[in-house]
C-alpha cells in the first residue's frame, strides 16, 4: 500500500518572513501545524484551510472541492495531500486490525480466545457467517462461536487479495483466505467489516464463503 506524498517546498521568493493574516475567529477550527506551516510558506491564507485530524474526511475534500472551484489550486494541493495522508493512515490501521484478526484466528489454544475477544468490537450489530453456516448476531454468541473454534484445532491462514476501504468510522476488507488443517486445505472468500470504537479500529462483522477449487 502506497500514497503519494507531495513535498510542500516554498517558493525562493517566501523565505521571507510569511505575510500577516487577520486573527481567526475563535469558533473556528484550527489548521494542524505541519498543514498551517506549508500554507504560510505557500503564502495561503489558512483560514481558507481548516485542517486537523479531527476534520472528517468528506469536510476535507468538500473543502479540496470548493478550493478546485475557485481555482484556489495551491489551496487544493494542500488539503489533498492532507487527504492523502489521512486515507492512507486509516487504511493502514485497518490493515493492522485485520491482520490482528488472523493472528488470533491461528494462535495456540492458550490465550486465542482472549486475543480472538480483543478484536471484535461490542454491540448487537456484531455478526458472523462462517463457510456454510448461517448468521450468528450479537457479541455474546459470536464469541460463543469462536469459542467452539479455537478449541477443536489449529488452523494455518495466508491471506491473498486483500483489498481496504476505509473512511473515518467504517471500513471494510475483501481478501482470499488460503486455509491449512492438518489434511484439510481450502481456500475462502471473506469480508471483514471494521468500525471505529473507542478510538480504536474492530472487527463488527466477519463473513466467509467456500471458494470452488477451480475457481478463479
Amino acid at each position: 500500500m502506497s500514497a503519494a506524498l507531495v513535498s510542500c517546498s516554498p517558493p525562493a521568493h517566501l523565505h521571507a518572513q510569511p505575510p500577516s493574516r487577520p486573527a481567526r475567529h475563535a469558533s473556528m477550527p484550527i489548521l494542524a501545524s505541519p498543514a498551517r506551516k506549508c500554507a504560510a510558506l505557500r503564502g495561503l491564507d489558512a483560514d481558507k484551510v481548516m485542517y486537523s485530524d479531527e476534520v472528517p474526511l468528506a469536510k476535507l475534500q468538500q473543502q479540496l472541492d470548493q478550493a478546485i472551484d475557485d481555482e484556489d489550486y495551491e489551496a487544493a494541493a494542500v488539503l489533498r495531500d492532507a487527504l492523502q495522508r489521512r486515507r492512507f493512515d486509516s487504511r493502514l490501521a485497518v490493515e493492522e486490525a485485520n491482520q490482528r484478526f488472523y493472528t488470533a484466528f491461528q494462535a495456540s489454544t492458550s490465550g486465542s480466545l482472549a486475543k480472538m475477544s480483543e478484536v471484535w468490537g461490542k454491540g448487537e450489530h456484531v455478526q458472523c457467517i462462517h463457510p456454510l453456516c448461517a448468521c450468528i448476531a450479537g457479541r455474546t454468541a459470536v464469541m460463543e462461536g469462536w469459542k467452539a473454534i479455537l478449541g477443536s484445532s489449529r488452523m494455518k491462514i495466508e491471506i491473498e487479495d486483500v483489498r481496504i476501504f476505509a473512511s473515518d468510522t467504517q471500513a471494510f476488507v475483501t481478501c482470499l483466505e488460503i486455509t491449512e488443517s492438518g489434511e484439510n486445505r481450502g481456500r475462502i472468500a471473506a469480508t471483514n467489516v471494521f468500525e471505529k470504537q473507542g478510538g480504536a479500529w474492530k472487527l463488527v462483522h466477519h463473513h466467509g464463503s467456500p471458494v470452488p477449487p477451480n475457481s478463479f
